[in-house]
């Protein structure tokens, strides 16, 4: 089991793109659903919509509520809180998740293996995975590209052409319907890089790329994803 620090700063490499569509879409709720799937453009698996739009009442959410990830609260009640536990190789954690761990094949040059995690909801449940590849030339690794992975998700995935991180700094994107993922997905260059999604058994899956320079890199880094068997 990893430490608390570990721990958050683990999740805080995935938070930048992986909560803040949660936490977009938990906001949208408050506003009236007055909208059916015909509006938005339904997409394998995802739900393109325009800015500003509300949540479409055909969305389905999730059915497990987002654990305590933070330690707030209540130091003596840990009930509500999230359980992380990291892995020493690929292959370990692989083994142990019941969804698909992918790697990218061959490792980008200058990068090496992270933070490898799965984040465990307060039932033991699978809640979120987390792949790391940072620059090995640092003292200090920064992340330089993240796969994650979202086990309980809505159904279909909303997304709108900007996302706010965790300062509710919003970040313009375009979301491109492309074919060089495991399986067809959405794309878009973003302040910090590229973000891909793509949505497997109900699983949502993101590829953040702040490795690459131009699309045709990022799109030639997505191609590489492989699953570890």
């Amino acid at each position: 089991m990893v430490s608390r620090r570990s721990f958050v700063r683990g999740l805080a490499i995935a938070s930048g793109i992986v909560l803040s569509p949660l936490s977009q879409l938990f906001k949208s709720i408050s506003r009236v659903q007055a909208q059916n799937c015909s509006h938005g453009d339904l997409y394998a698996g995802f739900l393109l919509l325009d800015a500003g739009d509300p949540l479409p009442s055909c969305v389905t959410l999730p059915t497990v509520p987002i654990p305590n990830v933070c330690g707030a609260g209540d130091d003596d009640d840990d009930s509500g809180m999230a359980k992380p536990t990291s892995y020493q190789s690929i292959q370990d954690m692989a083994n142990s998740a019941t969804f698909n761990v992918y790697k990218l094949s061959p490792t980008p040059t200058g990068l090496d293996l992270g933070e490898l995690m799965i984040i465990y909801d307060p039932n033991d449940g699978e809640y979120m995975g987390l792949v790391s590849y940072e620059a090995n030339q640092q003292t200090d690794p920064i992340s330089c590209i993240r796969i994650t992975t979202e086990v309980d998700v809505s159904s279909p995935y909303p997304l709108w052409p900007d996302i706010a991180d965790v300062n509710d700094t919003h970040t313009g994107l375009t979301w491109q319907q492309v074919s060089f993922l495991p399986t067809a997905g959405v794309f878009s260059e973003s302040q910090a890089g590229f973000i891909s999604h793509w949505i497997e058994d109900g699983i949502l899956y993101t590829l953040i790329d702040n490795h690459s320079t131009t699309s045709t890199q990022a799109a030639a880094l997505a191609s590489t994803l492989t699953i570890v068997t």
